[in-house]
């Protein structure tokens, strides 16, 4: 089961544009640190 979730799963590098806007949500919202990377993440992506 978990070797079929890891294989599904799609990997993204954290780029520069992800990892600025990461910090962007972390002062607004005052999220923590993984929330706002897949909030960030999403976004670059354009996803809602």
């Amino acid at each position: 089961m978990l070797q079929n979730f890891i294989s599904d799963a799609l990997v993204i590098e954290l780029e520069r544009a992800i990892k600025l806007k990461t910090v962007d949500i972390r002062k607004r919202h005052k999220i923590k640190l993984p929330d706002a990377i897949i909030a960030a993440t999403a976004w670059s992506m354009t996803l809602p």
